[in-house]
């Protein structure tokens, strides 16, 4: 045997040694990775619940303070309603005692504001 072909012997023993314990590195980094990957997937899973459980919170915490205000506004409204009725209605009953007591001049403030009321649409 010459010096070449034992040496082109150790460099190709020396290769398929190599690439053997590549191939074991290989699938030990690669069972690697796909453990890395599972555990981000379950970290991205979790985060996106967090998420979804914040934003449906605050839906809820939104929904419900705008129904306060609502029921509020709803209260105050009526009260204000209520207010105004019992206001015309006085106000109503007034002007009829108002005409009761004086028919002629109230007859003749009616005629005074349809004559103005008659100029003012005539232009």
């Amino acid at each position: 045997m010459s010096t070449e072909t034992k040496h082109e012997k150790e460099i190709v023993m020396a290769t398929t040694s190599a690439t053997k314990n590549n191939g074991s590195n290989n699938h030990a980094q690669m069972a690697d990775i796909e453990e890395q990957l599972a555990k981000l997937s379950e970290e991205m899973k979790a985060l996106t619940s967090v998420v979804s459980d914040f934003g449906s919170g605050k839906v809820s915490n939104a929904r419900a303070q705008a129904s306060d205000i609502a029921d509020e506004l709803k209260t105050r409204s009526v009260s204000t309603i209520n207010r105004a009725s019992k206001t015309l209605s006085a106000a109503e009953t007034d002007f009829e005692d108002q005409i009761r007591t004086n028919p002629l001049a109230a007859v003749g403030i009616a005629a005074g504001v349809g004559f103005l009321l008659a100029m003012v649409t005539k232009r």
